[in-house]
């Protein structure tokens, strides 16, 4: 079911249980835990800064055109209004936090991810972007290409962004026993086709998370991204970019090759199927990484050869 949009301002339907974010970012007016009274359901209220309200109508629109999928957050409601202009977006609340703080809380006890959970988090994001970019759920599966579909880029693919919701009753296979993982955060994101807002090639999102051919935006720099969430996963660290010199502005500094130095996995700890694809996504030459339909056909097939087993996650490792 699609984002149910309303006209008029809903806030009033939702209680606040307390706030995430109070609005530091470009567009948005505060985030928070809130409460719906009809239900007693627990969402998160993102509310988009009157100045904003043309890029928050953007990502609305977006999220009205993706259907449920596992890989990513759902938009359960939104409002827009013209006067006074105000707009919000509901989302469903993923209570386990965030990938950031996860990678934080196993760097400062100086434990590894289990590889299981590297594989879990890289398919289910390889899959989530397979959809965005082609309209396709399940690349695993024999179907025609979907040719209405219009791509969508997220353009902010980074820790921050992933969040972690737990399933909340028993669950079947090895992967599904971990905690669902999905992408959010869509306030950067364009639908090619968009006449309004095509991805011309400006800065946004966060340069260290961008791929070497920034500021322009593709599926195959979106591959890019999702390996390095991946690298900082195995690394415990802040991705393959590494900090530039004093003296030396990010923006400069993030398009020159050696600011790109991906280091090699630990063979005693991480397998060589794992480095493998990894490699494929933090290739520096664009055509050279897979696209996201292949990237999930390779992991299928090197996860299973890798022959990893499930490791449960410590509690510790959540919000």
């Amino acid at each position: 079911m699609a984002v149910c949009i309303r006209t008029h301002n809903v806030e009033s339907g939702y209680q606040m249980i307390k706030p995430i974010d109070r609005g530091e970012g470009r567009m948005n007016g505060g985030i928070y835990i809130v409460r719906q009274r009809r239900s007693g359901q627990t969402f998160v209220e993102k509310r988009i800064k009157p100045s904003e309200i043309n890029i928050g109508r953007r990502e609305i629109e977006i999220l009205h055109g993706l259907e449920p999928h596992e890989g990513i957050v759902r938009c359960y409601e939104a409002f827009l209004t013209k006067s006074p202009p105000a707009a919000a977006l509901y989302f469903e609340w993923c209570d386990l936090g965030n990938l950031l703080c996860f990678i934080e809380r196993f760097s400062a006890y100086g434990i590894h991810i289990p590889e299981q959970f590297i594989w879990h988090t890289f398919h289910t994001l390889a899959c989530a972007l397979s959809y965005l970019h082609f309209g396709i759920r399940d690349p695993t599966t024999p179907s025609r290409p979907n040719n209405r579909w219009h791509t969508v880029l997220h353009r902010d693919i980074k820790p921050a962004n992933v969040f972690l919701k737990s399933r909340g009753g028993a669950s079947r296979g090895i992967t599904s026993a971990y905690p669902r993982v999905v992408l959010g955060d869509f306030g950067l994101s364009t639908r090619m086709g968009m006449g309004d807002f095509p991805d011309n090639g400006e800065y946004v999102g966060t340069m260290r998370w961008q791929p070497p051919e920034l500021p322009y935006h593709s599926c195959r720099g979106e591959v890019w991204s999702l390996g390095a969430v991946i690298h900082s996963m195995c690394h415990l660290d802040e991705g393959p970019v590494s900090r530039p010199p004093h003296g030396i502005k990010e923006r400069v500094w993030c398009e020159l090759p050696e600011a790109r130095r991906p280091l090699k996995l630990n063979p005693a700890v991480y397998t060589r199927e794992l480095s493998e694809v990894l490699g494929m996504c933090l290739r520096f030459q664009k055509n050279e990484r897979p696209m996201a339909t292949e990237l999930v056909l390779a992991l299928q097939l090197l996860a299973r050869r890798s022959g990893c087993s499930f490791v449960p996650l410590p509690a510790w490792a959540f919000d």
